[in-house]
């Protein structure tokens, strides 16, 4: 299945662009969509504890499952004041 990947803040600045498309097997959850992500991406192993993911706009949990056409967002932790 295909999904198109979001990613903000310090995460595009790891993987190098804002978003793309993704082929993944029929299955697959948030997480084995960012351990993916992260197998092209390496220095993105040490932030994914800490990343939430939002499927379609919701902000959603780890195992939740894909489905063709979803958006996938890899949201880092924000600070600031």
């Amino acid at each position: 299945m295909r999904i198109e990947v979001l990613c903000f803040a310090m995460v595009r600045e790891i993987v190098g662009q804002p978003s793309w498309p993704l082929e993944l097997p029929a299955g697959a959850t948030a997480e084995t969509a960012a351990a993916a992500i992260a197998a092209l991406h390496p220095g993105l192993l040490p932030l994914l504890p800490r990343v939430r993911f939002a499927v379609n706009e919701e902000f959603s949990p780890g195992a939740t499952a894909l489905r063709e056409g979803d958006r996938l967002a890899l949201i880092p932790p924000v600070s600031g004041g």
